[in-house]
This record gives C-alpha cells, structure tokens and sequence, in this order.
C-alpha cells in the first residue's frame, strides 16, 4: 500500500495527509510508510526461518532484489547481513 491508498481510506488526498503527518511526526507520510516498511522487515529478518523472498512478498516487494535494494538504501546492510547480525545477540 502506498500514500495514495491511507488517503483514500481516510478520505483525504495524499497531500493533505503528508501535510498532517509532517505536522503531527516530522515526517511525510511516505517517510512514515517507509520507516513502518523498514521496521517490519527487521522484525521478520530477526525471525528464523522466513525465507527472504517470503518476506519480501509479505511486504509488498514485487521481488526479493527489490527488497533487499530497499533495506540496503535505507540501512548500508543486506537483509542477510541484518539476519546474521541479529542472530549473534
């Protein structure tokens, strides 16, 4: 789901939503899809056993590379490199 989809279901454009969230968070509501994306898929990534492409597609990646090119653009690390780093703790 993207911006367009939370606004409609609110009954709101998109523009006014992202001004409201900028308002109330700091963030547009892109930022605040992106950082819920992004936690989401580190919690899953902590998880054994989910295979990366599992959870990709449980997110809404059309594929496993676009998956793990978005969590390298926002972390610096692969999906497997945080799976690991989140084993050894």
């Amino acid at each position: 789901r993207n911006v367009s989809d939370y606004a409609n279901g609110l009954d709101v454009t998109a523009t006014h939503l992202t001004r409201v969230c900028r308002q109330c968070c700091g963030m547009t509501a892109a930022e605040m899809l992106t950082e819920r994306k992004l936690h989401a898929a580190r919690l899953m990534l902590e998880a054994p056993g989910q295979p990366i492409k599992e959870i990709a597609t449980s997110l809404g990646f059309a594929s496993a590379a676009y998956f793990t090119r978005f969590v390298q653009q926002q972390t610096g690390k692969t999906p497997t490199s945080l799976r690991a780093a989140a084993a050894k703790h």
